[in-house]
């Protein structure tokens, strides 16, 4: 590694460490109004549902990346608790069946803030990572229980969300090289290896949640540079190629993951909010409040995964909530 990239590694990793004290001692970026609705939010509709605290990672993170893929799931990278900023290479499986993680092939390279989706029969990882945003691409075979590169993204990034949707994985928002939100949006085909450009992200921007909902590619909250939080949620049609607004988040956020189970919604971060395919809820919150989490749905079951804490509390949570 040369003495520049060092001095800039060591620069932004500062800055992440303050911005990770900062979010933990309850100081979150500022909110902007746009997007953002008014009046007063709904009740929740979900209040019998609670969460229970489930097996934690075997290597505690926040940061990471998680994919449902079979009747496992799987969690990629992220930033190690209690030691260096850097990213980590380890990816851990978790088996509902027996409630245990098991160590899984380390990816090639130690990665956080990646994008990362499942298709049928692979998992695919992009970009990454917060000091220095890559365009680094690989697949995970189940079959051949290892990591190989496919062709990467057109230009580095990271924070960026992705999501898999009939044949192909889609990838927006994020931020560059440079440390600006990331308008360009593109799928990537695996038969052909090829990554296509999409019609650009209406409004830019970075630590959002992107999930395939209702047959287009929904891209929610987020915030821009350092501060401005954002309730915006953008959806993209693939046979339109267009992207529209859907109803925003009754409450602004960024550094949060999200899941679809059925026509729902599910948004878990500082908040758990819900849509219903017409409006916003509030859901149960986690027993444990934490930021730069993973997600996904298995088993008609959502599961919060790793992540920081904003007060005391052991490392490496999970926790699952079993939907209605």
């Amino acid at each position: 590694m040369s003495i520049g990239v060092r001095k800039t590694w060591s620069v932004v990793a500062s800055i992440f460490s303050v911005a990770l004290v900062a979010c933990a001692n309850g100081l979150p970026p500022t909110t902007i109004s746009r997007g953002a609705p008014s009046g007063s939010a709904p009740q929740s509709t979900y209040a019998s549902l609670a969460w229970r605290a489930v097996a934690s990672l075997g290597i505690a993170r926040s940061h990471l990346s998680a994919v449902s893929f079979g009747s496992a799931i799987y969690a990629i990278g992220g930033v190690s608790s209690g030691g260096p900023i850097t990213g980590s290479a380890v990816v851990e499986r978790y088996d509902p069946q027996t409630g245990a993680w098991t160590k899984m092939p380390d990816l090639p390279v130690g990665a956080d803030h990646t994008a990362a989706a499942a298709t049928e029969s692979q998992i695919f990882v992009f970009g990454g990572t917060f000091a220095l945003p890559s365009t680094r691409a690989y697949r995970f075979d189940l079959a051949q229980a290892s990591w190989e590169p496919v062709t990467p993204l057109p230009e580095p990034r990271a924070a960026a969300g992705a999501a898999f949707l009939d044949g192909r994985v889609y990838v927006v928002g994020g931020f560059g090289s440079d440390r600006k939100e990331l308008a360009p949006a593109y799928s990537y085909e695996p038969g052909s290896d090829r990554w296509e450009r999409i019609p650009d992200l209406p409004t830019p921007r970075e630590h959002l949640a992107v999930v395939a909902y209702r047959g287009s590619i929904c891209a929610l909250g987020g915030h821009f540079g350092q501060a401005d939080q954002v309730a915006i949620v953008e959806c993209y049609d693939p046979n339109s190629r267009q992207w529209s607004s859907l109803p925003p988040l009754i409450h602004a956020t960024s550094d949060f993951a999200a899941v679809v189970s059925g026509t729902e919604i599910w948004t878990v971060g500082d908040y758990v909010q819900v849509f219903d395919g017409s409006r916003w809820s509030m859901g149960p919150q986690p027993g444990t409040p934490r930021f730069g989490v993973a997600a996904v749905v298995l088993d008609h079951a959502v599961y919060v995964i790793g992540g920081a804490a904003r007060k005391p509390a052991p490392a490496g949570i999970v926790e699952s909530l079993d939907l209605p």
